[in-house]
């Protein structure tokens, strides 16, 4: 272990004067340098007791090697950061550990790699805020359990996770298998009193699903998240899964999802932008009501480059209504895969219920209708 302290280059000088006039010996014109510290930097090894050396303020630099403790986090101010080497031929490597953040402000954790995490790999949990989670991978992580692999519970907020990597490389583990459902999550959070939250420009190998905001079909909490810039190839059911309401997903690439590239599952005014599905089930789903679909583009869906949903049969949701959907460009989407209740192949959108939508100028390039109306418990 090696502590070292940085300070500020500049000094500040406090010129006190008193007495200008006629001052004696024992008043006279007195000058106080004050040094004010930067950051109290400690540089660790993996044979350092981590959750020891915390207190607000500190930065603690991880040298590479296997970090095989639980770190738990409950201080303000604390930095966690990886000391990796130019050639990235030696990581800064949490094997088969965790990482938890409880009820913490001004929290980073940035460059670390998580592998095998038995269970959730890192943890915001409640009453956390302002926790920043970048350039961090995850590989295999959350097999023995059904869980996510970073979490974010109830009464966060101001949370940020950029520029990150999740991996399960195949790994299978003690997954539950239902159906078409996988249930791996790498990113979920929690949808009471869990606001602002935002995850931008990361990385989504073979899970279930990439990002889930919000925990309950029935969700009508305000989450007010921002997906933005995120790649999620091969999500074994969906890629964003959004339930929380209005939240913006923009800007997202979600390539051969299973079920749905992105689906708002619940919540309210939603913002769908600029994103892009390719060689999925279905392209958008849609459940909710005034949710804004715009300038995406839908790419070679098998079954319908959009589907604006019924309520579901046990009441675990809200169907479809005053959704706004315009300037989407839908090419050579349905036929492979034709809705159940139905044998019309599908170009562009299935619309599942009789309440009002609406729906502006679209692109249409491919076989099949347009416009598709198939009422009923359609998926």
């Amino acid at each position: 272990m090696n502590i070292k302290i940085t300070f500020k280059k500049e000094i500040i000088l406090i010129l006190i004067i008193v007495n200008l006039v006629g001052c004696n010996s024992d008043n006279k014109t007195k000058t106080i340098a004050s040094i004010k510290p930067v950051e109290n930097i400690i540089q660790c090894t993996p044979d350092d007791d981590l959750n020891k050396l915390l207190k607000p303020g500190v930065t603690l630099e991880l040298l590479p090697g296997k970090y095989r403790k639980n770190l738990v986090i409950d201080q303000d101010n604390i930095t966690i950061r990886a000391v990796n080497r130019k050639d990235d031929s030696t990581e800064v490597c949490f094997w088969r550990s965790t990482i938890a953040i409880n009820n913490a402000k001004n929290v980073i954790i940035e460059g670390l790699v998580m592998r095998q995490s038995p269970v959730t790999s890192i943890q915001i949990n409640n009453g956390s805020s302002f926790i920043s989670i970048k350039k961090c991978k995850f590989f295999a992580c959350n097999t023995k359990k059904v869980i996510v692999t970073l979490w974010l519970d109830q009464n966060t907020n101001n949370c940020k996770v950029e520029n990150c990597l999740f991996d399960m490389q195949n790994a299978i583990g003690m997954q539950h298998n239902e159906v078409s459902h996988v249930y791996t999550i790498a990113i979920m959070s929690h949808q009471i009193k869990c606001t602002d939250h935002q995850f931008s420009g990361n990385s989504i190998y073979n899970y279930g699903y990439g990002i889930q905001l919000g925990t309950a079909g029935t969700c009508l909490e305000e989450g007010r998240h921002k997906v933005l810039n995120n790649y999620i190839d091969h999500p074994l059911s969906d890629g964003i899964h959004i339930k929380a309401a209005k939240c913006i997903v923009q800007n997202n690439v979600v390539y051969g999802a299973q079920r749905f590239s992105v689906s708002a599952r619940a919540g309210y005014s939603s913002v769908f932008k600029d994103n892009t599905c390719k060689d999925g089930l279905t392209g958008i789903r849609i459940l909710g009501s005034g949710h804004v679909v715009c300038s995406n583009n839908l790419i070679r869906m098998r079954r319908a480059g959009m589907l604006l949903r019924a309520a579901k049969n046990n009441g675990d949701g809200f169907a479809a209504e005053n959704t706004e959907i315009y300037n989407n460009t839908f090419i050579d989407c349905g036929g492979a895969d034709v809705n159940p209740i139905t044998d019309t192949a599908c170009s562009g959108i299935i619309i599942g219920n009789r309440l009002k939508q609406k729906i502006g100028s679209n692109k249409f390039q491919g076989e099949g209708q347009n416009i598709v109306y198939c009422h009923g418990d359609v998926d």
